[in-house]
């Protein structure tokens, strides 16, 4: 944070200097930054680093199921494929059980036309799996 002032409607204000995950940095304002974390109904303000989870582990009762992501690791036998089996993996979102969405994967390209093996699979609630 930088040194405190007053801005030209008299209140407190100071820069700080935001360096966002993705690398960059920028000079904010402090009050700026308050009103869009005001603004955003989804913000979060971390207060004690110890507070747990943004989310909860265990499902509510009144979430709404959206469906799955998964991923998935190839058991074709292509030479590029086999060799390279531990790095190579298919991630999807499916409205449907995870097994029943790989059901036909010897028949589907998408699938490299073989078996698939589940590697993960993680439930989604409260979301639009189209736009996730």
């Amino acid at each position: 944070m930088g040194d405190s002032f007053v801005s030209d409607y008299g209140r407190p204000d100071r820069r700080l200097r935001v360096v966002y995950d993705n690398g960059t940095e920028f000079d904010l304002l402090l009050r700026s930054l308050q009103r869009a974390l005001n603004k955003d109904k989804s913000s979060r303000r971390i207060t004690e680093p110890n507070l747990g989870p943004l989310y909860p582990g265990a499902e509510e009762t009144d979430d709404l199921h959206a469906g799955y992501i998964y991923v998935l690791r190839s058991k074709s036998e292509e030479v590029f494929v086999a060799q390279n089996r531990c790095v190579i993996h298919k991630i999807g979102v499916t409205g449907v059980d995870v097994k029943s969405r790989i059901a036909n994967a010897r028949q589907d390209p998408t699938y490299l036309l073989s078996e698939v093996e589940i590697v993960g699979r993680f439930k989604l609630a409260n979301i639009n799996r189209k736009k996730l």
